[in-house]
């Protein structure tokens, strides 16, 4: 049986309870509802972290308690006792190593609710079969590990799987477990890649799909986030989908562009355009204050990234014009290029090269802006801006593989190839599995014979290319 050991070094009991004294103090002041607002703010803080200080020493003296009794059950030799006490003291391991989690979370939006949005990337089905497969994930995830309650506020289906999604997370109140739903989601913010054999391809061909995830917290109404109203652009639409006659045949749903930063929100859920409106503003405010907070250090960090994937051409341009360090990085080792290159759009890869940006950098799978646009392959243009600048084509990511190999894995374009090869690209290199990307004459030969029989768009197996 492993001993899990409750440190209070980890929860730091006697700091939070020197600032509980602290609050405590603070509260206790005759003046303290003469500023309404920080009167609030210190009773929510004294709330939570005594209810905090409160559940770390439950957490200690079931823990010992358990300790005790399995230790008395061995000495009984009590097999059926020593069972139910390993169960609960599983169950609290669990909680405890949870509770240390959630300690690194040191942001104060942390603590908040948080909107999740979901967008499938080009791919058609393919990609939206992935794009719900990672909503489903995530609604299961959230109400079953977190014990949140979801909400999704917005779906747009197609007939095979969801082209995107927003999904609204919030804990159950007076529920230790559960809380804090942004700091448990906000790592998943990025692009998230399917490699699989198609089950809608018939002729069972390898297919790569990406699908981009966003999560943004909810702000607190005592948040003062400053939107000016004269930086919004708002449009009322109809709303699409179920909803029956009286959300259909009005223009309830609502769009709101905050102008200055590109940053776009939606919803249509609601039935009413005054609920839709709140709801939008909720989640432009977050998107907002996300912005705001990485641009004190590393400026543009979220909004660079968020309008290279969109396609935002004339936002990017903004960005980099104000400042914007187009080398800024996310938790995956990703540059705002990378995120270009996975969305094949010539405008923004010129205008992030034109900035400044790094066509070699790579991410923690030492991949670079190339490998990314070498996984769909749907725009040789893409590749041409990327090399004619300075690209390497022979850049291996950590499993030895080139852009050729990344372009050999999917359905390809048989252009992209042939700028690979015209540029300098190495067929003959071996991966760590000691595959080459392609054999080159091979592949020579099958695009003549396709070519012969007037075939414009080239896609070929990944069989007929590896040794």
């Amino acid at each position: 049986m492993k001993v899990f050991l409750l440190s209070r070094g980890v929860f730091d009991i006697e700091k939070l309870r020197l600032r509980l004294e602290e609050l405590d103090s603070q509260a206790s002041n005759d003046n303290l509802w003469q500023d309404n607002q920080k009167a609030q703010e210190i009773l929510k803080e004294r709330s939570k972290i005594n209810n905090d200080v409160e559940l770390f020493l439950k957490l200690e003296r079931d823990y010992n308690d358990a300790i005790s009794l399995m230790k008395s059950a061995i000495d009984e030799n009590d097999e059926e006792f020593f069972s139910e006490v390993e169960s609960e003291l599983a169950k609290l391991e669990q909680l405890i190593q949870l509770k240390e989690t959630e300690s690194l979370f040191t942001r104060k939006a942390d603590n908040n609710n948080c909107f999740l949005e979901i967008h499938s990337g080009d791919g058609g089905t393919e990609s939206n079969d992935w794009a719900e497969m990672l909503m489903r994930m995530y609604v299961r995830w959230a109400e079953i590990y977190h014990n949140f309650k979801v909400e999704v506020v917005e779906k747009l289906g197609e007939s095979v799987g969801i082209k995107s999604a927003m999904i609204f997370n919030h804990y159950l109140f007076n529920h230790h477990v559960g809380e804090k739903a942004y700091g448990w989601a906000k790592s998943e913010s990025g692009i998230h890649r399917l490699v699989r054999i198609s089950p809608f391809d018939a002729n069972g061909r390898r297919h790569t799909s990406f699908a981009s995830v966003g999560v943004t917290p909810v702000t607190e109404d005592s948040i003062d986030i400053a939107v000016d109203e004269k930086d919004l652009k708002i449009d009322t639409y109809r709303a699409s989908g179920a909803g029956g006659q009286h959300v259909n045949k009005t223009e309830s749903a609502v769009r709101i562009t905050h102008i200055p930063i590109g940053v776009v929100v939606q919803c249509q859920n609601g039935r009413s355009q005054h609920r839709n409106k709140e709801e939008a503003l909720k989640l432009l405010k977050g998107q907002v204050e996300e912005v705001d907070f990485n641009a004190a250090d590393e400026n543009g960090k979220i909004s660079l990234h968020r309008s290279a994937l969109s396609g935002h051409k004339e936002v990017v341009n903004i960005l980099i014009g104000a400042g914007a360090n187009v080398k800024v990085v996310n938790n995956n080792g990703e540059t705002p290029l990378h995120f270009a290159a996975v969305t094949y759009n010539e405008e923004v890869i010129k205008a992030l090269v034109k900035g400044g940006a790094d066509v070699n950098a790579v991410n923690k799978d030492c991949e670079t802006p190339l490998h990314f646009a070498g996984m769909g392959c749907l725009n040789e243009h893409s590749f041409t801006i990327l090399i004619i600048n300075g690209a390497d084509v022979n850049l291996a990511d950590k499993n030895g593989r080139t852009p050729l190999h990344a372009a050999a894995l999917g359905d390809f374009n048989a252009r992209v190839i042939d700028v690979l090869i015209e540029n300098g690209v190495v067929p003959s290199l071996k991966d760590k599995d000691r595959k080459t990307s392609m054999n080159l004459d091979k592949y020579r030969y099958i695009k003549q014979i396709l070519e012969k029989k007037a075939i414009k768009t080239v896609l070929l197996p990944v069989v007929q290319l590896h040794y």
